[in-house]
């Protein structure tokens, strides 16, 4: 009777934790489609003010800043409106796109940031001309929210190497392996099992979103998302995308 009773506690103190879980990934997922709806008019009125600047510029450096502004909220605005879908919906628009691609348009918007903090951002592709199919506006969310918290966590730390590295490789069944990986800190050993939980954060100003919306952007492709120690005593982000071939992949519509 004992050992039974035992069990069950076991049991039902297991199915608590998960019940917590899921309450709590559910609160991050409104949370989320909460802020994204409210982005989405300011986002649309930014766009439509620098439209105007850009038509009444007397000059071409203005007119091509202009534009680069212009580009920003357009992709701003769609990054909000995909996550919304996403977390309101369930939806991805699933893409063909090669990792080479894929990689590539989301490094892009961080070269700058990484210059500014005096950074090395490098990539790093094992297998050229692999096709995956994925959310694209999604996925590079996920690699600009892992490269932010890298440049976080090498600027808090102040290493003598400054260096982040987006690799990605073939990993068995068709799946391809990326990983974000940085020679900051490392990851606090206090929160470490809770890391992909909905707030929970180390930063004075974090609400703890960013790494439990990647989590949830990459299981919804059928991947998984974990952290180890990188080799420079820093942080490594590993994720599994599906390509075009992948077992277990996620279907469109999703």
């Amino acid at each position: 009777d004992i050992s039974r009773r035992r069990t069950y506690e076991r049991k039902f103190g297991e199915q608590q934790v998960e019940l917590t879980r899921t309450a709590r990934l559910a609160a991050a997922g409104e949370m989320a489609a909460a802020l994204a709806h409210e982005l989405h008019q300011p986002l649309a009125a930014i766009r439509n003010y620098v439209h105007v600047a850009q038509m009444l510029a007397t000059t071409a450096d203005t007119q091509e800043l202009m534009g680069k502004v212009e580009r920003e909220a357009v992709r701003a605005a769609d990054v909000v409106r995909r996550l919304r879908d996403f977390f309101r919906r369930g939806v991805s628009q699933l893409e063909c796109i090669s990792v080479q691609q894929l990689i590539g348009g989301a490094l892009a918007p961080m070269q700058e940031e990484v210059a500014r903090q005096h950074i090395t951002l490098k990539s790093a592709i094992a297998q050229n001309g692999v096709e995956l199919r994925v959310d694209r506006v999604q996925i590079e969310t996920v690699f600009h929210s892992l490269i932010s918290n890298a440049i976080e966590a090498i600027s808090a730390e102040n290493p003598r190497v400054r260096r982040i590295c987006v690799t990605a490789h073939n990993a068995p069944d068709g799946w391809m392996q990326c990983s974000v990986a940085d020679t900051g800190a490392g990851v606090d050993p206090a929160i470490v099992d809770r890391l992909f939980d909905p707030f929970v954060t180390t930063k004075p100003a974090g609400i703890g979103m960013a790494l439990a919306m990647s989590r949830s952007i990459i299981e919804s492709h059928g991947g998984r998302l974990w952290v180890e120690s990188s080799g420079e005593g820093g942080t490594e982000f590993r994720f599994l995308l599906p390509t075009v071939s992948a077992k277990g992949a996620a279907h469109d519509g999703q």
